[in-house]
C-alpha cells in the first residue's frame, strides 16, 4: 500500500486538532476541573478554552445566587475577567510570535 507523504500542512492539522480537543477537555467546561484527574490537571493552565469558559462563567455568575459555583468548580484562578483576558491575550501573541518564527524557517513551495 502506498501512502502520499505527508505535508507539512497536514501535520499542521493534526497537531491543532489535538492541542483543540485537549484544551477543550480540560477547561472545565465538561468535566468540572476538581473532578479532573491529577495526571491532566495540570494542562488546564496551557488551555485558552479553560480561560474563555472561566470568563464567561464568572460573568454570568458572580453577584448572583449561584456565585457559589465560582468556587466550587474552582473558578476563579485568575479571579477576575480583566485577568483571563490578559491570559488570553498574552496566549495570543505567543502563538503568533511561534508561527511567525517557524514559517519565517518555512521555504516557500509552489
Amino acid at each position: 500500500m502506498n501512502l502520499p507523504p505527508l505535508t507539512g500542512q497536514d501535520i499542521a492539522f493534526a497537531a491543532g486538532s489535538g492541542f483543540v480537543t485537549l484544551s477543550l477537555a480540560v477547561s472545565g467546561g465538561f468535566v468540572p476541573l476538581p473532578k479532573i484527574p491529577a495526571l491532566a490537571s495540570w494542562l488546564q493552565w496551557a488551555s485558552p478554552a479553560k480561560y474563555t469558559f472561566q470568563a464567561l462563567a464568572i460573568a454570568q455568575f458572580e453577584g448572583g445566587r449561584l456565585e457559589v459555583m465560582l468556587d466550587e468548580m474552582e473558578l476563579r484562578r485568575p479571579a477576575s475577567i480583566g485577568a483571563n483576558l490578559l491570559v488570553l491575550v498574552g496566549m495570543y501573541i505567543m502563538f503568533t510570535v511561534a508561527t511567525a518564527a517557524v514559517l519565517a524557517r518555512k521555504q516557500e513551495t509552489r
